[in-house]
């Protein structure tokens, strides 16, 4: 180990305790300059490992070598002025960028703070981040054929036939893959990137994050998903339709979508899901901002190839059924009275939810398909009454199944089955009401949901 690091505790307990002599500020930067180095994460964070958990010794004792290299960085910075020569004092803040994100291996609590903390309290000028993206990150990323240099759709894009790479050659072909702290570096430079540099850093954004949607690996679709987020809700919306990537985002989101068990793990399944979903919503607003109908029509793609085709290829994994559901809800909250042409397949998919016998054994998934309902029956009340016979028979079960159960989250889904059945009788006809005189005479448990 460097005798630079050996130099950290005795320099580092002068520091807090203020013993004197003090070193001097020159000196106190040439070990931030020697150690920084001494932060990029070990190769073997890289690969198939970013989001596994490390408990190998060598990779311990980086992590503590990196929290006490951290905590000396911020005890200097307290009491003495950055003086590192740029490309050095640019070096140093790529490296506290790596540790931003507490969800990689190689970072820890402490570590992650401590650097979220210096770069905050740090004024960092507008060059760093221009730098970061031209110098630091974009010789790791191959240039897509899909994009041209401004930024822009290419109008002519180079198709190539699929080319496999053996694993010993995934480092040479793609050098971001073999820096595992690349993704976590660009998502830290976009977050803080001022909103007026968006524009003119276009070009260095937009590649990195559409290799990674492309890429093969859940784990870097998540990765491009989670940062295309960041994207659309910082730019201009209007660049993301003059430059014409609105439908690659899109295509490539929908891709996402097709990614269920058994071939990818639920986990991975469920949290893809998840971040592609929320892509595709944030597309269809920008590209239909005022213009209900055409996002609803828009999203109707949504529904049929990744919600409703994900339910009925989902099975009995749970984690994906509740991300699907919870996501139906959002749809049926923006597209509203559009949902109409797809109610009968939609109460269908709660209908199977609310009346599975085991239902609540799992009442996140239960309290998603409550409020989903409730949602439908606020929303599309005008069709309500054709369908009133499947709804009453799903709440009804539901209802009975909840009877023995106590719980502070069981009697919020009963005063919602509740309010759902005071919405059916507000909107239908009289036909609802013999049926409800049937129910309760078979049922007398059920008065308390229909009798209200």
């Amino acid at each position: 180990m460097p005798d630079e690091f050996d130099l950290i505790p005795s320099l580092l307990d002068q520091l807090q305790n203020g013993l004197s002599p003090l070193p001097s500020s020159k000196f106190l930067n040439q070990i931030i300059q020697k150690t920084v180095p001494l932060l990029k994460p070990l190769s073997s964070f890289g690969k198939d490992k970013l989001y596994q958990v490390v408990d190998h010794e060598p990779e311990k004792a980086f992590s503590a070598r990196a929290e006490k290299i951290l905590e000396f960085i911020q005890a200097v910075l307290e009491k003495y002025p950055l003086e590192l020569q740029r490309d050095i004092k640019l070096d140093l803040f790529v490296a506290l960028a790596s540790y931003t994100r507490d969800k990689d291996p190689w970072t820890t609590p402490v570590s992650t703070k401590l650097a979220n903390t210096i770069l905050q309290n740090n004024n960092i000028e507008n060059f760093v981040y221009t730098a970061i993206l031209q110098d630091k990150l974009k010789p790791r990323f191959l240039k897509n054929s899909k994009i041209t240099d401004h930024g822009r759709l290419h109008p002519y894009p180079r198709k190539s036939a699929p080319e496999y790479v053996y694993a010993q050659d995934r480092d040479i072909k793609y050098p971001w893959k073999a820096h595992a702290e690349t993704i976590t570096i660009l998502e830290w430079t976009i977050r803080n990137l001022p909103t007026e540099e968006m524009v003119s850093q276009w070009p260095l954004i937009i590649p990195p994050v559409v290799t990674m949607l492309q890429d093969i690996s859940v784990t870097f679709k998540i990765r491009g998903c989670e940062i295309l987020l960041v994207v659309l809700k910082r730019v201009d919306p209007t660049i993301v339709q003059k430059s014409g990537l609105a439908d690659l985002f899109w295509q490539s989101l929908m891709v996402c979508l097709t990614y269920l068990p058994t071939i990818t793990p639920e986990d991975d399944s469920a949290e893809l899901l998840d971040v592609a979903l929320a892509g595709l919503f944030q597309i269809a607003a920008i590209r239909f901002p005022d213009d209900i109908q055409s996002r609803a029509k828009l999203l109707d793609q949504v529904y049929r190839e990744g919600i409703e085709r994900g339910v009925a290829f989902a099975g009995e994994y749970l984690k994906i059924i509740c991300t699907l559901i919870r996501w139906l809800n959002e749809l049926v909250q923006v597209t509203g009275i559009y949902h109409v042409k797809h109610l009968k397949n939609t109460l269908q998919i709660l209908a199977d939810q609310l009346q599975h016998p085991l239902a609540h054994h799992d009442l996140s998934n239960l309290t998603s398909s409550v409020q989903c309902l409730l949602t439908i029956c606020t929303k599309c009340w005008p069709r309500l009454d054709y369908h009133h016979a499947k709804i009453l028979k799903a709440i009804s079960i539901c209802f009975r199944n909840l009877s023995q159960q106590d719980s502070e989250q069981v009697s919020q889904i009963r005063q919602k089955l509740i309010e759902i059945a005071r919405l059916l009788k507000t909107v239908c006809s009289n036909d609802l009401q013999s049926d409800i005189i049937a129910l309760v005479q078979a049922e007398p448990q059920l008065e308390s949901l229909l009798s209200r």
